[in-house]
């Protein structure tokens, strides 16, 4: 009985971490991205949307990516992997902006973000401990997973307190 029980705890809070995580980052900004560029109902292959085809390849890339920059950075070393990886991403990412409007190229490039950014998962516990050593490795790690949660949550956070706010939406008179 009490297995059954933790496993509806778990199962909810792995439930609301996802919902935040969607709402963040991963599902959620592709839908809205792709409502507004007007490639959500575009059919690409296989009968699927290019939105849920870019859902389905980023998933892919993004399991896909942990273990290649891992052996990337055993054989270039990390700071040569990390500047690889965030130009990568920061010129998949412009490409994306430029060429949205696509629906090739919105799967394409939004695999590629997510390609680039999962770098930071497998890296960044390493690069943490290599500069800062062993001494105080509890507390930098706790250190680095705060900064991450808080950049996980943090758009939440204000897209909430934003659509609070009274004024919201109204233009102002000019008195």
């Amino acid at each position: 009985m009490a297995d059954a029980a933790a496993a509806v705890v778990l199962h909810h809070l792995f439930d609301d971490d996802h919902a935040v995580i969607r709402r963040a980052g991963g599902d959620g900004a592709a839908n809205p991205m792709a409502v507004s560029y007007h490639v959500d109902k575009v059919v690409v292959a296989f009968g699927m949307t290019a939105l849920v085809m870019a859902i389905t390849v980023d998933r892919y890339l993004n399991g896909l990516t942990r273990p290649f920059w891992g052996w990337v950075s055993d054989h270039i070393g990390r700071e040569n992997t990390m500047f690889i990886a965030f130009t990568l991403e920061a010129v998949a990412v412009f490409a994306l902006l430029q060429m949205i409007s696509h629906p090739v190229w919105f799967i394409a490039l939004s695999g590629l973000c997510f390609f680039a950014w999962g770098e930071i998962f497998s890296l960044f516990p390493s690069i943490t401990g290599d500069l800062f050593g062993k001494t105080w490795a509890t507390t930098n790690y706790g250190l680095v997973y705060t900064a991450k949660a808080w950049a996980l949550c943090s758009p939440e956070w204000a897209r909430r307190g934003c659509s609070r706010r009274p004024d919201r939406g109204r233009r102002s008179s000019g008195r």
